[in-house]
């Protein structure tokens, strides 16, 4: 006798009411373990005042962990989505546009690396761990191309133009680190420490003296110390760490107003 298999996810497009009760519910836990670092008199956000939008992490949010952290879900809203979705207006389209056909580039690219490592190893999942993939605009040398034995990115991303701020009242930018299981941190630029391409872009911000709020998307710590001295555009930090699949629209809520990111410190992390 055959058994009939049965599915915990759907097999319909359309999200069960479970799903979106269970949605709200996520939405709601991201806002409350977001921890506000930093605010000066920028937040919150007004709707109807022009955003500039920037970082891997803008249309590309980091959901959460790798390895056994890294569940399937239908959808993840990024960043990008949430603020579309509240009725924000986004002065960089463009930008963000150029920077998802890298980052599908790098994606293909990583996949074929660890397609080939699988072949040399006795477990698959230690040429996953051992390859981490890594945000496309984020600089990888030398040390960090021979660690993760074989590939790394050449390509940084445009830069950012004075024509994506132009209307803009804020910039946000967006710093996300993929964290989780496995070799997946590591002490150098472009990972615990920010990338040259994002010191640059920051302090291409500072210059066009546009008040900015920093995002911190990673799951494990970011040393922002120096460019805090030195970017003094920087208004805002906000450390979401990996907030789930309602990531932009709790970040969304928070910016605008809705919600207080109720993270504290002590106690929280």
């Amino acid at each position: 006798m055959i058994q009939q298999w049965k599915h915990s996810g759907r097999l319909t497009d359309t999200p069960s009411s479970k799903e979106i009760e269970h949605g709200k519910l996520a939405r709601r836990a991201a806002a409350e373990g977001c921890v506000l670092l930093k605010n000066e008199g920028i937040l919150p956000l007004r709707i109807s005042d022009p955003i500039a939008l920037f970082g891997g992490g803008a249309g590309k949010t980091i959901k959460g962990g790798i390895g056994s952290g890294d569940v399937n879900n239908r959808k993840t809203v990024s960043i990008y989505e949430g603020l579309m979705e509240a009725g924000a207006t986004i002065t960089s389209t463009s930008w963000i546009e150029d920077y998802q056909k890298r980052y599908s580039d790098a994606r293909n690219t990583w996949k074929e690396v660890i397609l080939e490592a699988a072949r040399h190893v006795e477990n698959h999942f230690d040429a996953y761990a051992a390859h981490p993939f890594m945000m496309p605009e984020n600089r990888v040398n030398e040390a960090c191309f021979n660690y993760a034995s074989g590939y790394g990115y050449s390509d940084q991303g445009r830069d950012i133009l004075e024509s994506d701020l132009s209307g803009a009242s804020a910039a946000i930018y967006v710093v996300s680190r993929i964290a989780g299981e496995g070799k997946d941190r590591r002490l150098q630029e472009g990972d615990y420490y920010l990338s040259g391409k994002e010191k640059e872009d920051l302090l291409f911000l500072n210059r066009c003296h546009i008040p900015t709020v920093l995002i911190i998307n990673a799951g494990g710590p970011v040393e922002i110390t120096d460019i805090l001295e030195e970017a003094v555009c920087i208004k805002a930090v906000l450390n979401v760490s990996q907030p789930g699949q309602e990531a932009g629209h709790a970040v969304a809520d928070i910016l605008f107003g809705k919600v207080s990111p109720s993270g504290r410190l002590t106690s929280t992390w």
